[in-house]
């Protein structure tokens, strides 16, 4: 189980880590693929949060609480207890424990600063953003609306949904490894962000 979401966070990351730093990315690196990526992370939390998507959007909230719970409970000296309480969307659990333990100043600020869209015009290795128009949960005009380098290959689909729906068994059977997976990933990410543009910024 765990393995399929660490397979789901692949589509997740890659293109925001090449676009940000392409300088640093290693000698014999050949490619990235990203399948359904949320290029822009403000119009996929609202698109978790119109009806249709409400329990997508009750099944991540439900790990991301239960996930910091975990969290919390192994490194009380980190984090403070019951901030997850009352969550009831994605975007308050950025607001209320992403945001401010990853250096952001708010939800917005951080779905701003960690979205892969901007980043792609900076892309300098070969890359594969495969979208589906029918995607629930990430806008097609989320992806569409970026320029991208001549590295970067943008292919939308007419069908599919989101990472294909095809595979609905698989995803509905690993979805709650893969909001837990989302929440380690994703507050990891933040902590060392901060920790490279804190070791950056000249005292």
């Amino acid at each position: 189980v765990m393995k399929q979401a660490a397979n789901y966070q692949k589509f997740k990351l890659p293109l925001l880590l090449l676009g940000r730093r392409p300088e640093r990315v290693p000698a014999g690196f050949l490619g990235a693929v990203g399948v359904s990526p949320p290029l822009d992370l403000a119009a996929c939390a609202a698109a978790l949060e119109r009806p249709l998507n409400r329990l997508y959007q009750l099944y991540f909230v439900r790990n991301l609480r239960r996930a910091y719970r975990e969290r919390q409970a192994a490194r009380p000296d980190l984090y403070a207890p019951d901030l997850e309480l009352g969550v009831g969307t994605v975007r308050e659990y950025d607001q209320r424990i992403t945001a401010p333990y990853g250096g952001y100043r708010d939800a917005t600020d951080y779905y701003a600063r960690s979205s892969a869209g901007p980043r792609l015009a900076a892309i300098r290795h070969r890359a594969l953003v495969l979208a589906a128009q029918a995607d629930p949960m990430i806008p097609i005009h989320s992806v569409e609306r970026w320029p991208n380098s001549s590295a970067v290959t943008r292919q939308i689909l007419a069908t599919g949904g989101h990472v294909a729906e095809a595979e609905a068994e698989i995803i509905a059977e690993d979805i709650v490894a893969v909001a837990e997976a989302e929440a380690e990933v994703e507050l990891a990410a933040a902590v060392v962000e901060a920790e490279l543009e804190a070791a950056e910024t000249p005292e």
